[in-house]
């Protein structure tokens, strides 16, 4: 699936026109740079194929890195562990002060992210089921979890305070 037919656009066969079946928007004048969902979007907020695709899309945050907070493996504590009780890194692969666009999961993406939890046990908090709506993969190192999208690594969760949703938006 491509990143037209992931946002619910479909070529024309005019130029390079894409047409929406659900709210039957048409958008043209592509650039290499343009993603298509944040254009549909854009153009059709109120689209029930954009309403109901917003929970699969994942916001990449700027990054701003400081040298005092970047440990020897360059990854950068997000928060001290007296101000939050789950460990946080995330991986400096992007550039600092950049902004990514929003990236489509597409259906195989998320079952690979299910399989990926095969081995957390029943009884952890937060559950599996939380973890994948949250967006990570799991690590299968104790309750080590990762987000392949913002590179956050998340471990030692606590299950009465900690929300992955909530933790992942940090």
């Amino acid at each position: 699936m491509n990143a037209m037919q992931a946002a619910g656009l479909k070529y024309t066969g005019v130029s390079d026109t894409v047409r929406c079946d659900t709210c039957h928007v048409e958008i043209s004048g592509w650039t290499a740079t343009m993603n298509p969902f944040n254009i549909h979007a854009e153009k059709s907020p109120n689209c029930s194929f954009i309403q109901s695709k917003k929970s699969f899309y994942v916001a990449m945050p700027t990054i701003n890195s400081q040298p005092s907070t970047v440990n020897f493996i360059g990854t950068k504590l997000e928060m001290s562990d007296e101000t939050s009780p789950s460990k946080r890194q995330r991986i400096e692969t992007i550039p600092k002060d950049t902004t990514q666009n929003l990236l489509v999961e597409v259906n195989a993406l998320k079952q690979a992210r299910r399989r990926s939890f095969s081995h957390w046990l029943q009884e952890r908090a937060p559950s599996q089921d939380q973890m994948i709506e949250a967006g990570f993969f799991c690590c299968n190192v104790g309750d080590r979890v990762i987000c392949i999208y913002c590179n956050l690594i998340c471990q030692q969760w606590i299950s009465s305070s900690d929300d992955p949703i909530e933790v992942h938006k940090t």
